[in-house]
């Protein structure tokens, strides 16, 4: 069930779900401590340096926006887990941050945006993680700010073909949009340096590692007594 897909038939539950994310806005201050503990904190100061303006240290009066955008968010899915941390930690740091989509899980409802295009002003600085094509790229690329594209890898269509035609197809104009993105970003990450490299092979010239985030005080639990282990 994915509340993105069915705003128009469930108005009323729509409406509940807008009001409880504005509310949990202003409530939500939270900001995992283990990421001051595993160097991201570190590396976004190194990104700022390099980066120069792309992401740099909010002014003394008013705040600098950085929103990320990606396809989907989804409930315990890895990329959507990371782009929620981003979220929080820049917002700890002084930011405005939103995470804009196209469509969502309603467990996370609380945590993103719907993505319309007059939701963004040219003074924003976009992130944008790509991983699967998506009928948002041709927002990100002409935006006039400044852009990061976070890369986390595509899945070789191939795989998908004889069993789901419809994500192998979105796979292949993935990896076919990836090879066009380096003459429009400023700076890019990778998940790790397998894909760091792919990214400088493709031609962005500007790169770093930044590994997928994780929040180890979620699973911080006893077991079920009674779980199955298969």
């Amino acid at each position: 069930f994915d509340v993105a897909d069915n705003d128009i038939k469930f108005k009323n539950a729509n409406f509940r779900i807008k009001l409880a994310r504005g509310l949990l806005r202003r409530m939500y201050h939270y900001t995992p401590q283990f990421l001051f503990q595993n160097g991201l904190t570190a590396l976004l100061k190194k990104i700022w340096e390099n980066a120069h303006l792309l992401i740099s240290p909010p002014p003394k009066n008013g705040k600098k926006t950085i929103h990320q955008i990606l396809p989907n968010l989804d409930y315990g899915d890895a990329i959507s887990n990371q782009a929620i941390i981003v979220k929080r930690l820049l917002r700890s740091l002084g930011y405005r941050s939103d995470i804009f989509v196209r469509y969502y899980h309603y467990k996370v409802a609380h945590e993103c945006r719907r993505f319309k295009p007059k939701k963004l002003t040219a003074n924003d600085t976009l992130i944008y993680h790509h991983s699967i094509g998506s009928e948002l790229t041709k927002h990100v690329i002409t935006h006039p700010g400044n852009k990061m594209l976070v890369y986390h890898n595509i899945t070789p269509h191939q795989f998908f073909e004889p069993y789901d035609s419809k994500k192998a197809n979105i796979l292949k104009k993935g990896r076919a949009e990836l090879a066009s993105l380096s003459q429009y970003f400023d700076f890019a990450v990778g998940d790790s340096d397998y894909n760091t490299k792919e990214l400088k092979q493709i031609g962005f010239q500007r790169t770093e590692v930044m590994p997928i985030c994780v929040e180890p005080a979620k699973w911080s639990f006893k077991p079920d007594k009674n779980a199955n282990l298969y």
